[in-house]
């Protein structure tokens, strides 16, 4: 009897590091094609990310992807920078939704204006709080 129940316990064990072994790369899966997802959006949009306007550099853009897998959802960091100004901006890639900007205007005086959902906040950290729930793990 007590060897049926160390077959038994041995199995369990087994079938357990399976599923982890496979919930692993399933993440590993996600996170992947929301990476190349991003990248995808962001070339089609963006090219090398330079803003030109009559052969002058006037501004870059640029992205970061994180998949959340709480939420199972894959997010797009999208950054534009010019010398006068920074904007950030929260998507929901798959579904085309906007969650959150932030625009700052780097000039005197300096001015933070932002929004994430229906919470808006006057802070660069402000806005890296209300963001945290959707950049997690």
């Amino acid at each position: 009897m007590r060897r049926a129940y160390v077959i038994a316990f041995v199995c369990c064990a087994v079938c357990a590091s399976a599923a982890r072994a496979a919930s692993r790369a399933e993440l590993y899966d996600l996170q992947e094609r929301c990476a190349k997802r991003t990248e995808q959006e962001f070339r089609r949009e963006w090219g090398d990310g330079i803003v030109r306007e009559g052969g002058a550099i006037v501004g870059t853009g640029s992205f970061q992807n994180h998949y959340n897998v709480r939420l199972n959802k894959c997010f797009y960091l999208l950054t534009y920078e010019t010398p006068a100004s920074n904007m950030v901006t929260l998507f929901d890639i798959n579904e085309q939704k906007e969650y959150g900007m932030l625009f700052e205007r780097r000039r005197e005086p300096l001015k933070v204006n932002c929004r994430v959902g229906e919470k808006t906040c006057s802070s660069e950290a402000e806005w890296t709080r209300l963001i945290a729930p959707f950049m997690e793990e």
